[in-house]
């Protein structure tokens, strides 16, 4: 086994003994999966809402326990530590809000024009305020207009365009506070989320005490407030600067208090993502913080041939197999970007006289094909590639055999070909997927993942190993018991 940079994982000639598969639930099934102490939704929901520093905001980390084996899927490797009911409810809440608001529009566009800037007149800031204070419940519209900012209520768009001076008069209404800045998107995501993303220190600070209970004013004290938020975002930094956070923004959304959304990522995971992590650190870290350091790993798993037909994506395993075991990790991080294929025993078709056809091909005893795929910038291609892998090697020229009677071995040069034709399939299959390709009049991909990878083709007399990018392996040899030769893993 084996693993490296921000997860790992590793495939290899070594079984281990009665192994135990790990992974998490699909995220469907995860979704409902209450992982609190028992008591109702409302008394949970009353306790999360209540505004005391210090106490879990909606969507605090749980400890989700693992699911059974053979539960695997994409979908499933995304850490379940912070999926919970009260995330749940409250997405679905904002989604009737927004169908609700969709029916009146355009008489609440009003606002969303208003905050949708980066910097607000005080005569608009005047206004903004005098508007709420007429009507409190504008705070709570949501938007259906502006297409990226669906479902949106004007404090997270005004988070979003880090336009401090609109979060402030929206904080300091009637209806504001608190309770505004605890509301989610469609997403999960709060105010705080959208600000930490785009480093917008000045924001996070404000929405961070106001979500510890502190009231935030209005145009009073604007000219003052103003110079101090002034100095924070030129500064990126917060009320502490501690090792582990320090001030009361850090204790009401840092650390085990950090909220998360339907992934189960952090503000500060959020700002880790878009590389503005060093301008809400001092304001957001404390130890425990799911997205970027948990108490605990993520997940992991590991199992070997007696466990891999419990259904783990990218193995297959049959009769006359050779023993294995795996293991991974994805370090401290919410998505795991690594994929494992295990195709063993492999199976062969004969071309040339006497050839069997490919939809009955024959198994090639104690063979197999061991890969790790080290996914970045998302799953997709290491997923995509280690699913397709083995497919790739087996519709490859050089892994047939033209003819068992006049061949009965396989040469070196035929397994060196297997494995570059494979990468060579594998490569012009990614670039042909629809996800791999820009939208209409954009450049960038919809998905612009990739992966390095090492993959090491076995037969009962060759080991074939090969490697994209800077993935590699590790051939270890060892006395049998006794002296009876040698041994390989």
């Amino acid at each position: 086994s084996g693993g490296g940079g921000g997860g790992g994982g590793g495939a290899g000639g070594l079984h281990t003994p009665e192994p135990v598969l790990m992974s998490p639930p699909p995220l469907a099934k995860a979704a409902h999966r209450d992982s609190t102490p028992a008591r109702s939704l409302s008394s949970r929901l009353a306790a999360a809402t209540d505004g005391e520093p210090g106490t879990s905001p909606p969507g605090a980390p749980q400890n989700t326990p693992m699911g059974p084996p053979g539960t695997g899927n994409r979908t499933q490797r995304v850490a379940q530590v912070n999926l919970n009911e009260v995330v749940l409810e409250e997405v679905r809440e904002a989604t009737l809000d927004t169908v609700a608001c969709s029916a009146n529009a355009f008489a609440h566009n009003g606002i969303f024009k208003t905050v949708n800037t980066t910097k607000m007149r005080s005569s608009t800031a005047k206004a903004l305020a005098k508007s709420l204070r007429e009507d409190p419940t504008l705070v709570d519209v949501r938007n259906t207009i502006i297409q990226q900012y669906h479902g949106f209520t004007p404090l997270h768009v005004a988070a979003d365009r880090g336009n401090a001076t609109a979060v402030r008069e929206l904080l300091a209404s009637p209806l504001g506070g608190n309770r505004a800045a605890r509301k989610r998107d469609l997403y999960g995501r709060m105010p705080l989320h959208l600000a930490a993303k785009g480093g917008h220190a000045d924001v996070v600070e404000l929405l961070g005490r106001a979500m510890s209970g502190e009231t935030v004013e209005s145009g009073e004290a604007e000219a003052k407030e103003e110079k101090k938020l002034q100095a924070v975002a030129e500064e990126g930094s917060g009320d502490g600067g501690e090792e582990n956070g320090g001030g009361i923004v850090a204790a009401a959304v840092g650390g085990d208090a950090a909220p998360v959304d339907l992934l189960g990522r952090t503000p500060l995971g959020y700002a880790a993502l878009a590389g503005k992590v060093a301008k809400v650190h001092d304001l957001l870290f404390r130890v425990g913080d799911a997205s970027i350091a948990p108490r605990e790993p993520a997940f992991g798993r590991h199992g070997g041939v007696d466990a891999a037909a419990t259904g783990v994506p990218g193995v297959v395993v049959a009769d006359y197999s050779i023993p294995f075991g795996f293991g991974d990790l994805p370090g401290w991080r919410v998505t795991m970007e690594d994929a494992l294929c295990v195709h063993t025993p492999l199976q062969v078709a004969l071309r040339g006289p006497g050839a069997v056809p490919m939809e009955n091909p024959l198994a090639e005893p104690h063979s197999g094909l061991f890969c790790v795929f080290d996914g970045h910038a998302g799953d997709f291609a290491s997923e995509f590639i280690a699913e397709n892998c083995a497919e790739a090697l087996l519709q490859s020229d050089a892994w047939a055999w033209p003819d068992l009677q006049t061949e009965p071995d396989r040469s070196e040069a035929a397994l060196r070909g297997a494995l570059l034709q494979a990468c060579e399939a594998l490569e012009r299959r990614l670039e042909a997927e629809p996800r791999m390709q820009p939208r209409e009049g954009e450049k960038k991909a919809v998905d612009e993942s990739g992966s390095t990878g090492v993959l090491a083709l076995v037969t009962e007399d060759l080991v074939a190993v090969g490697n994209v990018g800077d993935s590699g392996a590790a051939l270890i040899t060892w006395a049998l018991p006794g002296g009876g030769g040698g041994g390989g893993g």
